[in-house]
């Protein structure tokens, strides 16, 4: 008989080419979104991707300075992110606190206003931290390896996070503000980015991040 004569075959016939399709939408995506990610966060400065690692983060901090520094002094900035362009604006953004005390850099805290980021895995890479600890304990580390966003909470910009229960690389970003702290991160579902896997670029074509951008813009 042919593969496709009876129901009962054809059923499992079906089954197994939508395992096999996912199965090869999976594996593109991991290696597209995860993969880039975990080479960005690697810590050891002597791996393979260090050297792309180490030009994406003087380019991304090239731009920022150059909008802080600019002749026309800016009066207000808003920094966004997605994927792993949040976790580069994160980074960014603690370099930024970091070189105005330096007196490198000048208002950052005065002009960084709003920082959005969605379709984020800060979520995470700070797990990477509280593993071997409580959270709190995790968060501490984190704040004492000089990241202002963590230990000055109080002085960073209003901070959004946008998610989706169906996107396995976000998530809600709740590792970075203490028990009752000022200042908290404020973490907004997203009910347009809604199919599973594909939710991870789907935030573009919603509403919520850019009308997030827009009120604060002429609030």
């Amino acid at each position: 008989g042919g593969l496709f004569e009876t129901p009962g075959n054809a059923g499992v016939s079906l089954v197994w080419l939508l395992a096999i399709g996912v199965s090869a939408i999976g594996r593109r995506f991991l290696v597209a979104y995860v993969g880039d990610v975990a080479a960005y966060i690697q810590p050891q400065e002597l791996d393979r991707f260090n050297t792309l690692r180490e030009r994406v983060k003087d380019c991304a901090w090239a731009t920022a300075r150059a909008v802080y520094r600019a002749p026309e002094e800016y009066d207000e900035i808003v920094i966004a992110g997605h994927s792993l362009g949040s976790v580069i604006g994160y980074d960014t953004l603690n370099r930024l606190y970091r070189e105005e005390a330096l007196g490198t850099v000048p208002r950052v805290k005065d002009r960084s206003r709003l920082f959005v980021t969605f379709g984020s895995p800060l979520d995470k890479t700070a797990f990477l931290f509280a593993i071997q600890g409580s959270n709190r304990e995790g968060r501490e580390a984190l704040a004492a390896s000089v990241q202002p966003l963590i230990g000055l909470p109080a002085t960073r910009p209003r901070w959004v996070n946008v998610y989706s229960d169906w996107d396995i690389i976000s998530g809600s970003l709740d590792f970075y503000d203490g028990p009752d702290g000022p200042n908290p991160v404020v973490n907004r579902r997203d009910p347009d980015a809604c199919v599973w896997l594909a939710a991870h670029t789907q935030y573009w074509q919603g509403d919520i991040v850019f009308d997030t951008i827009h009120q604060h813009l002429v609030r």
